[in-house]
This record gives structure tokens, sequence and C-alpha cells, in this order.
């Protein structure tokens, strides 16, 4: 195999090989990822409480990180998810991320209990940070 045939950017990356012998020939699937280090995700900032709730996270990788999500469970038990958005200016290897909604209206207060804020880089290697709230 020629390992400059697999692409350069931080992914995952199957292909075939052929083996010939004297006799027989079969084809065998490889697997091979490209990509250092999983990416680090840290809290920067988090707003819970109110209509309207808003994160921020400092996201890094070596190749650059694909998508940062907010994973959360409100005080009602309820679960949800949300994709956060990398802030102008930033980049995928050094940036900051952040999220901003509205929690359901309710005759009772809502606030989100517990949340993950998890980083995912090219070759799906992620890290997470989680808190209360």
């Amino acid at each position: 195999m020629n390992a400059a045939l697999v692409p350069a950017a931080e992914n995952t990356y199957t292909g075939t090989i052929t083996v010939t012998g004297p006799n027989n020939s079969f084809v065998v699937q490889v697997r091979t990822t490209i990509g250092g280090a999983p990416p680090s995700v840290t809290l920067t900032s988090k707003r819970c409480t109110g209509s309207s709730v808003d994160f921020v996270a400092q996201a890094t990788d070596d190749i650059g990180v694909t998508a940062v999500t907010l994973n959360y469970v409100l005080s009602t038990g309820t679960p949800g998810s949300r994709l956060m958005t990398l802030n102008s200016g930033g980049t995928a290897v050094n940036g900051t991320w952040h999220v901003t909604f509205n929690l359901p209206p309710s005759t009772s207060a809502i606030t989100i209990a517990t949340f993950t804020i998890t980083a995912t880089d090219g070759a799906f290697r992620t890290d997470s940070i989680s808190d209360r709230c």
C-alpha cells in the first residue's frame, strides 16, 4: 500500500488491497485514521436560568473541530440537544463556540439541570465536559 495515496485531511478512510500469490489472490479491506490528538473543550460561560439560556465553550484540536454539541436535561427530566456555532473570526483549530436558545414556556420555572458539551474532530474523536446548572 502506498501511504501517499491516503488523503492528508483528518478523517477515517477505507480502501482495498489485492494480495496476489502464486496460486490465487484475494482482496483485503483496510481502514486507517489520519489525525493526531483528540480535541479539547472547556466551558467559558453559562447562563442556565431564565427563558433564554446561553452557553459558550472553547474547543481546540490539532487538525480541526468539526462539531460542538450541547446535550442537556431540563429540571422536568426532559432531555435536549443543540449544535453550537463557531463564533465569527474563530477557527476549527482554536475557536469559541456558542449556543443561545429559549426554554419551553411553563407555569412553573423550568431550568437546565445538567449538561454536557462535546467537541468532535474529523476523526470522530471527542472530548466532553459536564456540569450542573
